[in-house]
């Protein structure tokens, strides 16, 4: 428990022994009496007697030493303390306030810390993280003044204000204030960079929350700066081991499929082996990885393995919530894409109607993630003779492709229109159904910026 600030040895500093009349002496005896009072019920946690003992003790430091005097900005910020725990969050920040103005005019460097760090606990207390960073900015330069540079205290405050500006980065991102998340971020990275030598758990965290800033401006270049110093560590095998960076990872992972595979897989491995790792294989962004994974063992003609790795995502997600999880759906039609590839096709029918029925079920009958399923569908339907079904189904997911994505969408579908039963070759299809998929960003992973996992794990549980 907190130790309530002491001023009694202060007022026999401040005072010179000629002027310790028998009045004055009588006056500190009662201060400290308060005092004592006030600390015995502050640790017994009656904090309701402590208050009216806290209210004396700032009357009486104001009487004896002035509203501009140390022991009287003390008093105020163990009213603050009282007050903050008794949840009276607003007039315990006005004390802090008070004692701060104080300190200001009359500087006590470890008077001033307190102070400093009880405002900052009421502002975490309310969510305000953004207003705590100019407070843990204050407090490192005030310990650095007093103490320097080297010292512990120093060291512990630096960091300290990494979290804060870490907390402040997350709660700016929640708010869609990207920019500003972004700048945050980057602040604490460098910071602790520079602290700390960084290639650690803590410049990962720090990194990702820039990245994902930078990320929802869209801007790509300082996208791919991140995420390449992100691969870097890596393959360093800086240790990582939070599972709210595993599942970030995997958005991040998905991203990059088709801009830069070699990037996304760097990333999909390593969320991978964190939840391996962490014992988290029945976990649903388990099954994300494991789904990304998949998508590239079939691309580079792996389609057993693709096989397996699709039985086990459909597996971990029946244990979810099944057909109503909502990667479920997704997860049908890719594996019926491998079927596919392999040339059965009476397997992936059951699989790509399933998959349709789910998606209009849960996103509607329009939603722009049916257009290559619907085609393909269509594609098997005509090898086996079903002609009006599968002109019906192109017809539909041309009017769908066209309305969500334009000219363009419904171009690159009709691009399958080449393959016919009589010059079916599966080598072609898969080319056609990569360019497909590729185009129309399905809902694979979901959508990063609704999922903000890694915004609200806590920083200071993964910074170092």
């Amino acid at each position: 428990m907190r130790r309530l600030a002491s001023f009694v040895a202060v007022i026999a500093m401040v005072m010179g022994l000629a002027m310790v009349l028998a009045p004055a002496a009588a006056q500190q005896g009662d201060i400290r009496a308060i005092e004592d009072r006030l600390q015995r019920l502050f640790e017994a946690g009656n904090y309701t007697a402590a208050l009216a003992e806290a209210n004396k003790l700032v009357n009486a430091a104001k009487a004896r030493f002035g509203a501009n005097g140390v022991p009287y900005a003390q008093a105020l910020t163990n009213l603050g303390h009282v007050l903050a725990k008794l949840n009276r969050m607003d007039q315990a920040a006005s004390a802090y306030k008070q004692a701060l103005a104080v300190f200001d005019k009359v500087p006590d460097a470890s008077s001033m810390v307190e102070a400093l760090q009880g405002l900052s606990a009421v502002y975490e207390q309310q969510g305000r993280f953004a207003d705590v960073v100019p407070l843990a900015q204050r407090q490192y330069e005030v310990l650095q003044r007093e103490l320097g540079p080297t010292h512990e205290d120093v060291a512990q405050a630096e960091q300290g204000l990494v979290l804060a500006l870490a907390r402040a980065s997350s709660q700016r991102f929640k708010e869609k204030r990207f920019a500003e998340a972004e700048q945050l971020a980057r602040r604490a990275h460098s910071i602790h960079v520079r602290s700390t030598g960084g290639e650690n758990t803590g410049e990962v965290t720090l990194l990702m929350l820039a990245a994902q800033a930078i990320r929802a401006q869209g801007h790509q270049e300082a996208l791919d700066d991140a995420v390449g110093r992100l691969v870097a560590l890596i393959q360093k095998d800086v240790e990582i081991n939070d599972l709210a960076v595993a599942e970030r990872l995997t958005h991040f992972a998905a991203d990059y499929r088709g801009h830069d595979d070699l990037v996304a897989q760097v990333l999909d491995a390593e969320a991978i082996r964190i939840f391996e790792k962490k014992g988290a294989t029945d976990d649903p962004d388990y099954a994300a990885a494991l789904h990304l994974k998949a998508i590239f063992e079939r691309l580079s003609g792996n389609q057993r393995q693709a096989e397996i790795l699709y039985r086990r995502v459909l597996a971990i997600l029946d244990k979810s919530g099944g057909p109503k999880h909502e990667n479920y759906a997704l997860a049908l039609s890719d594996f019926a894409n491998v079927l596919l590839d392999q040339g059965r096709a009476d397997e992936a029918v059951p699989l790509y109607e399933r998959s349709v029925a789910l998606i209009e079920q849960r996103w509607g009958d329009s939603d722009r993630s049916l257009p290559p399923i619907l085609r393909l569908l269509a594609v098997v339907q005509e090898m086996q003779g079903q002609h009006d079904k599968a002109e019906a189904l192109t017809q539909r997911a041309l009017r769908i492709a066209e309305a969500a994505e334009g000219q363009k969408g419904a171009e690159i579908l009709r691009r399958l229109n080449l393959f016919r039963s009589a010059t079916y070759v599966l080598g072609a299809l898969s080319a056609a159904l990569a360019a497909v998929v590729g185009y129309f960003s399905l809902r694979i992973f979901g959508e990063a910026d609704s999922n903000p996992a890694i915004v609200e794990q806590e920083p200071h549980q993964i910074i170092e």
